[in-house]
């Protein structure tokens, strides 16, 4: 039995959605709606909002604009938790390492993604994300999950941070409280769907990264490369922070961030450069 929360901001899609998930879902279930049209919910009240009226055990956090191509994926979402004792979120698409640099999930190397979905592009063509599956394996373990889709259970008392407002970086704190449990993520490759729409990095998600990053900064990098691999990747997005702190007119938090990346690579060439550009 399964309590599905989404925070609904298109009627539209949402009627799609509830069509969608009867026709697929193949167990028990309820549909609790956030109604978030006029915008007077951060995805974190939503989702909090969701979780107290759930009266089933395990939740499935999605967002409005997907599509499940796979049938019964209710009874195989049900069995993970049955047959993993430790299971603490599930996921369709995440990571094996996420940097202490702000950064989106996926600014890693594209071997450390592990994803099985399908995501619709700006185009409208639709591309299928799939990992090197093996044949007798519907599960991987992460570190990190994308909000898309996110299945845990009511009893591990999870809420969300509402001090982190806007859209972002729920998926990375809810990943974050998992591992602090010591209970397991994975990405699943049994339940197929597709999304319609792909994140923004815009000024607030700028500003959502500066404050999420030092809030927990405690508890990143969650997972761990090559010695070389991850200081490369931290610098890597550092310098991509870096450069969309400028791009949004965020010049104090550019030269604070500017700062670290100096302190870890004071000889890079682009240094100079982007001090100007921040000045």
């Amino acid at each position: 039995m399964i309590s599905i929360i989404t925070c609904s901001v298109n009627p539209a899609l949402l009627l799609a959605l509830k069509r969608n998930i009867e026709e697929t879902i193949g167990e028990t279930y309820e549909l609790i709606v956030i109604d978030n049209s006029e915008n007077q919910f951060s995805i974190s009240e939503a989702y909090n909002a969701g979780i107290d009226k759930a009266k089933f055990e395990y939740l499935l956090l999605l967002h409005e604009d997907v599509f499940f191509h796979t049938l019964n994926w209710g009874s195989n979402l049900v069995a993970y938790f049955s047959i993993l004792p430790d299971l603490g979120l599930i996921g369709v698409a995440g990571a094996t390492f996420k940097s202490k640099a702000p950064s989106l999930w996926t600014n890693v190397s594209k071997k450390n993604w592990v994803m099985y979905l399908k995501q619709r592009l700006s185009d409208g063509m639709i591309q299928l994300n799939t990992s090197e599956w093996s044949n007798d394996k519907s599960f991987m373990e992460v570190k990190v999950i994308d909000g898309v889709f996110m299945a845990t259970r009511k009893s591990l008392n999870f809420r969300f941070d509402e001090n982190i407002k806007g859209f972002h970086f729920y998926d990375t704190y809810l990943s974050i409280m998992v591992s602090i449990a010591e209970l397991k993520i994975i990405v699943i490759n049994d339940i197929l769907i597709e999304h319609f729409s792909s994140g923004n990095q815009n000024e607030e998600w700028v500003k959502s990264a500066d404050l999420f990053h030092q809030k927990y900064n405690q508890y990143l990098p969650m997972g761990t490369l090559p010695k070389k691999q991850q200081a490369e990747t931290e610098c890597q997005n550092l310098l991509r922070f870096v450069e969309l702190c400028i791009a949004h007119e965020q010049k104090w938090l550019a030269f604070i961030y500017w700062l670290k990346l100096f302190f870890r690579k004071p000889f890079l060439k682009q240094n100079l450069i982007i001090l100007r550009n921040i000045l």
